[in-house]
């Protein structure tokens, strides 16, 4: 019986434990408008932006590769 109540008690203060630390992992300092940093409303000119990026070729680059490739 008193083996039963200390099982219980160890398993209780882990469980207590446990869900004490779940709900304080959000805990935190809070933070202020300056540290969450500015919101960006336009899109920023960027060189080139307007051309697309080429697309590399795929696959053997000559016939003679395309052949060789066969072969095997």
């Amino acid at each position: 019986m008193g083996d039963q109540i200390v099982r219980f008690c160890v398993a209780a203060g882990f469980c207590g434990l446990l869900l004490l630390s779940i709900i304080c992992v959000g805990c935190g300092p809070e933070l202020s408008e300056r540290d969450l940093g500015t919101v960006v409303e336009g899109v920023p000119k960027v060189d080139g932006a307007d051309k697309p990026y080429p697309m590399p070729q795929l696959g053997p680059e000559s016939e003679e590769e395309e052949a060789g490739h066969n072969r095997h």
